[in-house]
């Protein structure tokens, strides 16, 4: 892997969109730029393109603005004003935001719109070019536009040289990617990435040494080993990775069903998510994979309910008790993994070292 001094990493309002409404970034976003503000002998620097920011602080004062009919119902049953309207909801969402900033060391990266190429992001929303698409029937694109140029200014302030100076975006957005891509072309000391497990990935690779031709050569045989899903088949099936959550995590996986009294959970199937490289030692190359349970949280019909549908059933036969899906949640686990490479480059011995739980999440009532 190429020696750095410094590497700049970008992303996009789609990595930093948090579940939980006042936090500026996910939780474990948060966590992650906290502990990776240098790896080895390479300064990481974070940054923020202020279109993120501002699109952040709109999603956050829309979350503050659905439940302000619920303090509206609260001050009439006080009978007393609490104060708080959309003037002091944004002014604390941007001290909130400030404070995030702050805490993080992120630099927020503005647009010098004096330098923009404004006829060729004209002539590109005119034929629905990257980054612009038609997403509905609306036009999507400018604020994405906005983003990519930010990166694309910061990039042309920024050494060349790919051993000094290394600057990464990341973005799930497909077109920006197109974008930048072109714009790029032949720039050496640029990297787009889709997610942020591939961020983690790319950065455990530069502390571990290796390069990254030798971790996208070993990335996709690896996914395959894990899990075939051709053959349906992989070290997930053989080492029964499911039946372990399952028991290891009974306690962890029923906690969704804490706020629904009476109800219990039923498995509704598996997602892996994407793969991170963690480490190479030796021969050994160490993994970590995202796995999802998805559940439903469901509960008996009530005996009225049952007696009407067996009035209802024309036969003579009595209608079978049925669940009511109540809502639908997700469990999700890390699960750690690793295999030796041969002295033909082949995959062998695969095990699983360690499978923790991330956390539960219900999604919003059915």
């Amino acid at each position: 892997m190429a020696s750095f001094s410094l590497i700049k990493i970008f992303t996009d309002t789609n990595i930093i969109h948090a579940s939980q409404a006042h936090l500026l970034v996910p939780s474990k976003v948060n966590e992650y730029i906290a502990n990776h503000q240098k790896i080895e002998s390479v300064e990481l620097k974070w940054y923020l393109p202020e279109m993120v920011i501002e699109e952040r602080r709109h999603q956050m004062l829309q979350a503050a603005l659905a439940i302000k009919p619920k303090l509206d119902e609260l001050e009439k049953l006080l009978g007393h004003g609490l104060g708080i309207n959309e003037e002091v909801m944004q002014d604390r969402i941007d001290t909130k935001i400030r404070k995030s900033i702050d805490s993080l060391g992120i630099e927020v990266c503005k647009l010098d719109t004096n330098k923009t190429d404004w006829p060729n992001i004209i002539y590109r929303s005119s034929k629905r070019m990257p980054p612009f698409e038609i997403s509905g029937n609306k036009e999507k694109g400018f604020r994405d536009a906005v983003i990519a140029e930010t990166f694309l200014q910061e990039l042309s302030r920024s050494p060349t040289t790919p051993r000094i100076c290394l600057l990464v975006m990341v973005s799930g957005d497909q077109r920006l990617r197109e974008y930048i891509g072109e714009r790029i072309s032949d720039a050496k000391n640029v990297r787009i990435l889709d997610t942020l497990d591939d961020l983690k990935s790319l950065l455990n690779a530069i502390s571990s040494e290796i390069t990254e031709e030798y971790l996208n050569e070993f990335l996709p045989k690896a996914k395959t080993v894990f899990w075939n899903f051709d053959k349906k088949d992989g070290l997930y099936s053989k080492e029964k990775v499911f039946e372990r959550i399952s028991e290891k995590f009974s306690n962890e996986l029923n906690e969704i069903c804490t706020d629904y009294p009476g109800s219990r959970r039923r498995s509704n199937g598996v997602v892996l998510g994407d793969q991170t490289f963690i480490r190479k030692t030796g021969q050994t190359i160490v993994w970590s994979i995202e796995l999802i349970l998805k559940s439903k949280i469901v509960k008996p019909l009530s005996p009225s309910m049952n007696a009407l549908l067996n009035l209802a059933n024309t036969s003579e036969a009595t209608v079978a008790s049925e669940d009511i899906v109540t809502t639908t949640a997700q469990s999700t686990f890390a699960v750690e993994w690793q295999h030796q490479i041969t002295t033909k480059g082949n995959i062998s011995k695969p095990k699983i070292n360690t499978i923790e739980f991330l956390g539960n999440q219900v999604d919003e009532l059915a």
